[in-house]
């Protein structure tokens, strides 16, 4: 009985790692139109100085959790 145990839990720890390992971290979105300096915001680090609507209209939207 011991071994039949053994042997399920052995199993499912192995299905538990296949699961998460394939499971893929959400990653975030930002889309934008219009005035938006640099061009592409997903390039945008922490030191970046980025500008929204300087010299016209524009929108972002930062989805995902993201910050």
């Amino acid at each position: 009985m011991m071994k039949r145990t053994i042997g399920r839990l052995r199993i499912f720890i192995a299905v538990i790692w296949v699961v998460i390992s394939l499971a893929r971290p959400a990653l975030a979105e930002i889309l934008w139109s219009g005035d938006v300096d640099p061009a592409n915001p997903a390039t945008w680090t922490s030191s970046t100085n980025g500008f929204v609507g300087m010299t016209g209209y524009d929108t972002m939207n930062i989805t995902e959790g993201s910050a």
